[in-house]
């Protein structure tokens, strides 16, 4: 290469191909070892399997549920069946985005929910402080 240089017309046009080349190649590369790297990440997780006695106790289950409303729980009723959200959708004749939103305020009414238990937990009913 160095040897042919006299015979470059635009040495600086070659020089940034040659750079634009290289870091392609090297974009290439790091991301193929992303990849790999979350496949092995991915294959070694093991999930925990914390929440799963939960769903075993109906009372408890039934407990959760009651917190919501009558259409919440149609759609967590589909949901634990293995529906998606478009065929929860079809099936209760309510938008997509509604569904999306229905779910929202489930998790939010759960969370408020699950925060009140520990406070009740922890301070006694009359002493919690506001």
């Amino acid at each position: 290469m160095l040897r042919r240089w006299h015979e470059i017309k635009d040495p600086l046009a070659w020089a940034s191909k040659g750079l634009l080349s290289n870091l392609i190649k090297y974009r290439q590369s790091e991301q193929r070892r992303m990849i790999r790297q979350c496949k092995y990440l991915a294959d070694t997780f093991e999930r925990p399997n914390d929440h799963a006695d939960i769903w075993d106790d109906a009372d408890a289950v039934d407990q959760l549920l009651a917190v919501l409303t009558p259409n919440q729980r149609a759609v967590v009723k589909h949901m634990l069946r293995g529906l998606s959200q478009e065929q929860v959708a079809l099936l209760l004749g309510k938008s997509y985005d509604a569904v999306r939103r229905s779910l929202s305020d489930i998790r939010r009414r759960l969370e408020s929910h699950r925060q009140h238990q520990v406070e009740t937990m922890i301070w006694p009913t009359q002493v919690r402080p506001r």
